[in-house]
Parts: C-alpha cells; structure tokens; sequence
C-alpha cells in the first residue's frame, strides 16, 4: 500500500513549531489499533450510540469535560474512564427498563489534527481502529514537497517521529501507529537550496561592506 503524494498549490504550513518545548524520542514499534470494546473513553470524544428497536434514542452525544453523556430518556451516564464494553452493558441495562431487550452498539469518536505538507490539513475525526496512515490518508496523502522520512506525531508533551518513507518501501508497521485522542500529526515540508535566495543574501551583505567601507574612511 502506498500512501498518494498529490500535488497542492502554495506551500503549507510551517513545521517549526516541532522543536518547541516538546521531547523527542526515538521511533519506537507501532502499537497495534486496540479493539473498539477495549477503548477506554475520554472527556472530549463524540459517542455514536445505536439503539435497536427505538432508533430514535440514537445519535451522537459528546462527552462533556465532566466525563458525563446525557443521553436521551436517561440520567446522565458517567462515560469518561469507561471502556466501550462496560458503557454498553450499562446503557443495555439502563435502556433495558424502558425497552425489551435492546441492542446497543457504540462507536467512539475523537479529533486528530493533521498539519503540513499534506493536501487537505486539518482536523480529522476517528475512531480507535484508525491508524496513522488512515489520517494521512483522510489528509488527502502527502505532498510532492513533503519530508516524510521526518513524520511527527506530538502526543501529550512529546513528539514520536516516523519515518514513513522507510515504512512505505519496507512495509515497516510505522505508518500503522495507533492514534489517540489529540494526536498532532507534523508532516514537515521540505525546503530545498534556492540559489536566487542565497544571491539576494549575497547581494545584500556586499552593499553592506560597502557602505562600512564608505563609512569607514
């Protein structure tokens, strides 16, 4: 599989803010995609719950900072720090005093920032059994400008790197990191020599040499 460079018009944000303030540890093995039942939830996920018979109990319900969800026709149910498997059995019991033997599924859903060289940056929901290669592709694929051999990922103070290029062409399980609720994906953007640049810095410190020279006498 192979992730679609495709080609965009400006150039991207800048990645700089990498080096801010964050921790760099190496590459480490991917972390396989925990199972949507074993997904514990957290303050700030969106809940996509399904009710059957009553399909109108259903939607998605955030999950306020509190840790609550208020869901139809029930009190608030305390989400936060709960696996998806206890909250359905709970929802199923709650659910059951209303309705003969419901069927609950639930699906959790948080935001993934994506940012640089990519097509489309921006802001991704998904869920648990996405990966980092599922956001990027959701992003539109890296541009032609893209250092992805430098993928950032900042996760709670630190910044995991990948080097996607190797993963791509070793199918290496980089690309397969699990993602995590505010995850920051940085794809920096390549900034090769540009000579017209280094001759208008050269221009530049000639005139200024003069001009001390000029001074000078």
């Amino acid at each position: 599989m192979r992730i679609i460079r495709t080609t965009a018009g400006t150039a991207g944000l800048l990645c700089g803010l990498v080096g801010l303030s964050t921790q760099l540890f190496a590459q480490s093995p991917a972390t396989v995609p925990v199972q949507t039942d074993e997904y514990v939830v957290r303050a700030g996920d969106v809940l996509r719950i399904r009710v059957w018979p009553d399909s109108t109990l259903g939607g998605e319900f955030a999950v306020e900072e509190t840790g609550l969800v208020y869901l139809p026709i029930l009190a608030p149910v305390r989400a936060a720090g709960v696996s998806i498997e206890t909250l359905r059995q709970d929802l199923r019991e709650r659910y059951g005093e209303q309705i003969r033997t419901p069927v609950i599924t639930i699906t959790p859903l948080f935001t993934v920032s994506v940012i640089g060289a990519v097509l489309r940056p921006g802001l991704f929901q998904v869920d648990p059994t996405q990966t980092l290669f599922d956001v990027i592709s959701l992003a539109g694929g890296f541009r032609p400008d893209a250092k992805d051999e430098d993928l950032r990922v900042l996760r709670g103070g630190r910044a995991l790197q990948i080097n996607a290029e190797q993963a791509l062409e070793t199918g290496g399980g980089g690309l397969s990191l699990a993602l995590q609720s505010g995850d920051r994906v940085v794809v920096p953007q390549d900034t090769p020599f540009n000579w017209s640049t280094l001759l208008n810095v050269s221009q530049l410190l000639l005139i200024m040499a003069g001009l001390a020279v000029q001074v000078s006498r």
